[in-house]
């Protein structure tokens, strides 16, 4: 039994606290933690789970899936860049304490406020595999840049699946996101033009 489980250690500052080996029966219906030789049985009072199921994910499950966790009172710049519409890319920064879109628009600041509320929270569906990025699929990019000088990125591209969308954070991490969430970000810079029609 303890061969066909998954070893898990556990750490505290470094150093391991404790071994065990999470072990599921073949339906998944019953979870077990061994720590000798003895196995114990796993559950959630009052709920039927599969707990041993976190441990079998795959490392990259594992990741954050927010996408831009940084503090707004870092924050220097945000710039949108589109594949196909290269005119309609933008830059956001700080101007005299207030958020404004740099060049020779008026900005309207519910529009603004919503969206850079929107990619702050951005969070995506789920972390998956490496994926092949193709440059003719590709949305869009967004790159944040804090005072310290952390940059933060963001690659969309499309799928096969006209709801599905994928991104790639330059770090090695991909990223599956349903459209609609895609879509409270996916503004060019004229839909932030004050008196303007969505």
């Amino acid at each position: 039994m303890r061969q066909s489980g998954i070893n898990v250690s556990l750490y505290s500052e470094g150093e391991v606290i404790t071994n065990f080996v999470a072990i599921g029966n073949p339906g998944k219906t019953e979870s077990y933690i061994m720590e000798v030789d003895v196995p114990e049985v796993v559950v959630i009072p009052g709920y039927r789970v599969y707990v041993n199921y976190v441990f079998e994910l795959p490392e990259y499950a594992w990741k954050q899936k927010r996408i831009f966790d940084f503090n707004w009172r870092n924050f220097k710049s945000l710039q949108v860049s589109f594949s196909e519409m290269n005119n309609d890319g933008f830059t956001i920064e700080l101007d005299g304490g207030y958020f404004d879109i740099t060049g020779s628009i008026e900005t309207d600041t519910t529009r603004l406020n919503d969206f850079l509320d929107a990619v702050s929270l951005l969070e995506a569906d789920e972390a998956v595999s490496e994926q092949v990025l193709n440059p003719d699929l590709a949305l869009m990019d967004l790159t944040v840049q804090d005072i310290s000088g952390r940059t933060l990125y963001l690659h969309v591209q499309r799928t096969d699946n006209p709801q599905i969308l994928i991104g790639h954070d330059g770090r090695g991490n991909f990223y599956r996101f349903r459209k609609v969430k895609i879509d409270a970000i996916n503004h060019p810079k004229k839909y932030f033009e004050r008196n303007t029609q969505k």
